[in-house]
C-alpha cells in the first residue's frame, strides 16, 4: 500500500454560531494593537445618529435603554456629534494604540 501525502496551508475560522471550521490557505494578519476607546465611541454617535434618522429609534432615552447606558452617558456620546467634521474624521483615523494605554506625565 503507498503512502499519499498532501501538504498545504490551513488555519481554522469561526463559522456560524461560533463554530470552528478548518479553511485553506493563509489566515488573515490581524492588525496590531485596539482601536482608541474615543474612536469606537465616535463611530457608534454616527451609528447612533443615523438609527434615529431612519426612525428606528425614537429618541436618546430609548437608545440608552437598549444600550443599557445611563441616559446622561448617552448625551455624553452624543455630543461627539457637535465637534467640527474636521476634528470627527481625525477622531475616527486615529492609529491604533498598541497594548498598554498612554503614559501618564
Amino acid at each position: 500500500m503507498s503512502q499519499l501525502t498532501i501538504k498545504g496551508k490551513v488555519h481554522f475560522q469561526k463559522g456560524k454560531k461560533g463554530r470552528k471550521r478548518l479553511a485553506e490557505g493563509k489566515d488573515r494578519e490581524k492588525p496590531k494593537g485596539r482601536l482608541p476607546r474615543v474612536t469606537k465611541l465616535m463611530a457608534l454617535a454616527i451609528r447612533f445618529d443615523r438609527l434615529i434618522r431612519d426612525g428606528h429609534v425614537n429618541d436618546y432615552a430609548e437608545l440608552a435603554r437598549l444600550g443599557q447606558v445611563s441616559r446622561a452617558r448617552m448625551t455624553q456620546i452624543m455630543n461627539l456629534l457637535n465637534l467640527a467634521p474636521e476634528i470627527q474624521e481625525t477622531i475616527l483615523f486615529l492609529p491604533r494604540v498598541e497594548q498598554g494605554g498612554r503614559a501618564i506625565a
